[in-house]
């Protein structure tokens, strides 16, 4: 019983020794591939709203909403769409900036969500490398059954 104990033990080990190295070696999204997005042509000017208005409460010492933008930089849109979706959901709803901070104006506003949804429409219809193996967490049925092989 022991030895069989010992020998998961060792498989398990030795995989976790070796994930790194294989994520180090795959490209995961489209813009690690070398995509050239045509939103990326007027990025500076529609970036600095978005450090302008969103980053001075989504940081790190605020972490207002449990979220930290002022990490994130605009190659990274492809990468976390999730969370530039809601961005622009808030934005379009006009649900921030919140009552008592500063606001842009109306057009500033409108052409930023104009800008980040095109970018995020031509993100999304980029695909991946046909051969690129996309990172997926096992199951615990799946790690069985990979033990067991």
């Amino acid at each position: 019983m022991k030895k069989l104990n010992m020998k998961k033990l060792t498989i398990s080990k030795s995989v976790s020794l070796l994930a790194p190295l294989a994520l180090a070696s795959m490209p995961l999204f489209a813009q690690d591939a070398g995509h050239n997005f045509a939103a990326l042509e007027n990025a500076d000017e529609q970036w600095e709203f978005f450090n302008d208005y969103c980053t001075q409460c989504h940081n790190f010492d605020d972490y207002s909403g449990g979220l930290d933008l002022s990490t994130l930089f605009v190659n990274d849109v492809p990468q976390y769409p999730e969370i530039f979706e809601k961005v622009v959901m808030k934005l379009r709803g006009r649900m921030m900036p919140p009552a008592g901070q500063d606001k842009p104006t109306e057009e500033a506003t409108d052409a930023f969500v104009a800008w980040m949804e095109s970018y995020l429409d031509e993100s999304g219809t980029v695909e991946l490398d046909p051969h690129t193996v996309v990172l997926h967490r096992m199951n615990r049925k799946e790690y069985v059954n990979a033990i067991r092989d």
